[in-house]
């Protein structure tokens, strides 16, 4: 394996990482909030009985305050801290999207394959979707893999047209927008069964462009991991 390929490989398993990360970090969240309103909820209901040590040295309403407002400012740093930690999360991958862009063009305009890896040993490109560039079909792919539809798929421009007309026969065009894919058309995984959003035609065909590039030297049959960063 050559030196840009183990930097590829590096890239690729640390997004993956930060992936996990963002992950954790929600998961963490929720059940943090979770727990903490129910403390408070069970430190107001014990302050409901009124008994006689609150009595000697708060009034009900003193305690209840007191107990609320402190328990709400711990929320909201805690909200606040995870939401750093998504942010930060998010910067390491746009920086590793730069990483991966600069890679495909070695490839499109040298003789290496720039490829990874996943623990199964398939071999494929990466490319990124750049979600502050095109949000909306940024935001589309998200919830079409959060689905359930691939992340990795199978390159085949020449069936594109065919697995176009099948995917977007039930679906209206209308002004303004694109009937954005996913998996899209250019991709064997697409047609039938794919997913279809209207997107803001600039955003969708900005996304298109942007892809078409990254992929300018892959061979029909390569096996592409989409990233949004």
């Amino acid at each position: 394996m050559d030196d840009v390929n183990v930097i590829l490989l590096t890239v690729d398993r640390a997004m993956d990482i930060m992936d996990g990360v963002e992950k954790n970090v929600c998961e963490l969240e929720s059940c943090v909030v979770n727990e903490l309103c129910g403390v408070l909820g069970e430190l107001e209901n014990q302050s409901r009985q009124r008994n006689n040590y609150f009595d000697r040295y708060y009034s009900y309403d003193d305690y209840v305050f007191s107990a609320t407002s402190r328990g709400d400012d711990l929320e909201n740093e805690f909200r606040r801290l995870c939401d750093k930690v998504i942010e930060l999360t998010g910067m390491s991958k746009r920086i590793m999207g730069t990483y991966i862009r600069k890679l495909n063009l070695i490839g499109n305009y040298g003789s290496n394959q720039v490829l990874a890896s996943n623990n199964s040993g398939i071999k494929y490109f990466i490319v990124v979707i750049d979600s502050e560039r095109y949000p909306q079909t940024a935001a589309h792919i998200t919830r079409a893999l959060e689905k359930g539809l691939p992340e990795i798929v199978t390159l085949d421009r020449g069936g594109a047209a065919d697995r176009r007309k099948e995917s977007l026969k039930n679906v209206n065009a209308v002004s303004l927008y694109d009937r954005d894919e996913w998996p899209m058309a250019i991709f064997k995984e697409g047609g039938s069964g794919a997913d279809v959003e209207y997107v803001e035609a600039k955003d969708n065909r900005g996304a298109g462009s942007s892809l078409g590039w990254q992929m300018k030297s892959f061979q029909d049959g390569s096996r592409v991991r989409i990233r949004v960063i």
